[in-house]
């Protein structure tokens, strides 16, 4: 049996190392001497063992006896542990490596460095003795905000991170983080007391630096608009601002002539707004780069409490920052159907929150023109939400726009408009009464007439499954004449495109579009839309002309009205072969052509044909069964005729 003497000593406060290299089974144990509230840092570096991957344990012992601390294993010591002295007097600190393993490790024990902190006034740290921490103080009140700058770093080795802790007065921590070059703090509400701050280089580094405790960057927003300067200490810090609201209150805040020094690619500023709850009131935040000019805004649309809301305001980086924050009252009325209203934005982010009423089934169009914005050439940023909140429609524009508002529900709508990058100006806004009407089978033409630039017109018309119905669209006229198109389209009672056409206005008498055979009974919608322009349309809807051919005999045809078209029907027999003749026809406009087209029992199109004048069409081998024939005068022209198969 071998008996190993424990190794005993006293530990040097702030002075040289103790350097151990200990046999097998070997203990140490050391102590030193301190004051009531006395705080230490005792760390192991150097640790190695033999056989390799060996450790132990340190523990410290109060002057009477009892565990002050245990440290944790030799090997995890390079940070050191932290100490706070109870009483004064003589205290131990044991290292027990495992038993089968020979060790080698350095000790030191450092007194904190202490100091309090002067708000504005910057402490320089110097922890020249490595593995030494510095513990500094400052008080608060309640309530109050402070920023804590830890800058201009050194350390050997070089690059080597420092870690800060703050805690409050009840010891609790509070906020924590690392860097190697400069870190910041914002400390939001104090508690009234006393707060300590840890300042540990990693690894047992030493570590020079300068710490600054400043005012927080906070005010009191009113939303009068007058805007205010704001600007930070140090870098990193970040601004708390606040302001009132009421619920159902529409407020806009606009930031302008931001600054970020020094400045980096990635510059930007985050704005947070909150609730008076705490929890966020903009689903994302709002970015705000230096270069947009003059700046962002956002509206704060239909605050939901009675409270008091906080703004925070953050750059991106390591950076100090300027820039002019600017709360109004967002720009509201009501839009009454015909009546204009122009908006005024005089102030950076300002925004309008207009609002109108519709009932079920209503369609109206929203038209925005005569925008006059500085920066020139602003887009204006407008959203459309209905009576539940949905956003419905949109855009981002720097021209006049329309918004065609189809089938509303019952309720009241907002429209928010905003310049972008806080831009200030003005717009006009104007609500009118849709352009819709029942549109009826009798052949008589029916003239619509926007009010708007934009306006789109919306129609219905009833069907029955199979029915033929023939759709002209005439006399389009459009202001400007450089826009020179109209859409005309037709949507099946579940909503499905059945057929459409861009007729342009230089296409005379118009065009048209055949209904064969209507898939569904119901209503079926006819929408007609033109860019930003307004328009006058002539529609005319007719029931195709009916009939059925013979062989031989001559079926004479009228079709007086525009779109209007015939569908007829003959029955052939397997291999049948006969020609189809359009004779004696006449058109107005004069020679305008007529298209053929014969569809097989099942659907298909078999043969098709067109002319001016009287022409003629094969048709070879058919099937048994009844055959339609369409025939339809182009650009809603109309015709007579006679049809024959022989």
């Amino acid at each position: 049996m071998r008996v190993v003497t424990e190794v005993t000593g006293v530990l040097s406060i702030n002075g040289s190392p103790t350097t151990l290299a200990l046999a097998a089974g070997q203990n140490a144990e050391y102590t030193f001497s301190g004051l009531a509230g006395q705080s230490f840092n005792l760390n192991v570096t150097g640790f190695t063992s033999s056989p390799a991957n060996g450790d132990g344990g340190v523990y410290v012992f109060q002057p009477d006896g009892s565990s002050l601390a245990y440290c944790g294993g030799l090997s995890q010591l390079e940070n050191g542990c932290r100490l706070t002295l109870p009483v004064a007097g003589t205290y131990r600190v044991r290292m027990d490596p495992s038993n089968t393993y020979a060790t080698q490790f350095t000790v030191r024990l450092n007194i904190d460095l202490n100091a309090t902190l002067v708000s504005g006034t910057a402490l320089n740290v110097n922890l020249a003795t490595p593995g030494r921490h510095a513990l500094l103080s400052f008080t608060a009140t309640a309530g109050q905000t402070r920023a804590l700058n830890v800058g201009t770093i050194a350390t050997v080795p070089t690059n080597t991170h420092v870690q800060v802790t703050i805690f409050d007065p009840s010891g609790a921590i509070i906020d924590s983080g690392g860097s190697a070059s400069g870190i910041t703090f914002n400390l939001r509400n104090l508690l009234a007391g006393t707060y300590k701050v840890l300042i540990a280089p990693y690894g047992g580094a030493t570590a020079t630096t300068q710490v600054k405790l400043v005012p927080g960057l906070t005010g009191a927003l009113s939303a009068n608009g007058a805007g205010a300067n704001y600007a930070t200490t140090v870098p990193q810090q970040n601004g708390y601002f606040t302001f009132a609201g009421t619920a159902g209150q529409n407020r806009s805040l606009g930031m302008t002539n931001v600054v970020l020094t020094p400045t980096a690619p990635w510059d930007v500023v985050t704005i947070i707004v909150k609730k008076p709850d705490g929890s966020y009131l903009l689903s994302q935040p709002l970015t705000c780069y230096p270069t947009t000019v003059p700046g962002c805004q956002t509206t704060l649309r239909n605050l939901p409490v009675t409270g008091t809301y906080l703004v925070e305001v953050l750059p991106s980086g390591y950076q100090t920052m300027s820039f002019r924050l600017t709360l109004s009252a967002s720009v509201t009325t009501t839009l009454a159907a015909g009546t204009p209203y122009t908006a005024t934005l005089a102030y950076p982010g300002q925004s309008a929150v207009l609002s109108f009423a519709a009932t079920a089934g209503q369609t109206r169009a929203l038209n925005i023109d005569t925008l006059n914005l500085t920066p020139a050439n602003s887009p204006l940023e407008i959203q459309i939400f209905d009576p539940t909140d949905t956003l419905i429609d949109g855009a981002s524009t720097a021209i006049p726009v329309t918004f065609n508002l189809r089938n509303l529900i019952a309720g009241t709508y907002r429209v928010v408009i905003a310049p972008s990058n806080a831009a200030t100006g003005s717009f006009r806004a104007r609500l009118v009464a849709g352009l819709t009407g029942t549109l009826s089978a009798n052949g008589t033409k029916v003239t619509k007439v926007t009010t708007v630039p934009g306006q789109g017109g919306y129609f219905t018309f009833a069907g029955t499954a199979g029915q033929d119905r023939g759709l002209g669209i005439t006399n389009i006229v459009t202001t400007p004449t450089a826009v020179n198109y109209v859409n005309l389209r037709v949507f099946r009672p579940d909503g499905g495109m059945l057929d459409s056409v861009l007729c342009y206005t230089s296409t005379l008498p118009g065009c048209a579009l055949a209904l064969r055979n209507l898939p569904l009974t119901g209503t079926y919608a006819v929408e007609v839309l033109t860019d930003y322009a307004t328009m006058s349309v002539g529609l005319t809807l007719s029931p195709s002309v009916t009939g059925t051919l013979t062989l031989g005999t001559p079926l004479s045809v009228n079709l007086n009205a525009a779109g209007k078209n015939a569908v007829l029907s003959f029955t052939a027999t397997s291999g049948q072969s006969f020609p189809l003749a359009i004779n004696t026809l006449v058109t107005t406009p004069s020679a305008s052509p007529v298209t053929v087209y014969v569809f097989d029992p099942a659907g298909s199109i078999v043969a098709s044909g067109s002319g001016t004048a009287s022409f003629s069409i094969s048709l070879s081998s058919l099937s048994a069964g009844v055959h339609k024939v369409l025939i339809w005068p182009n650009n809603a022209a109309t015709a007579t005729f006679q049809a024959r198969i022989q």
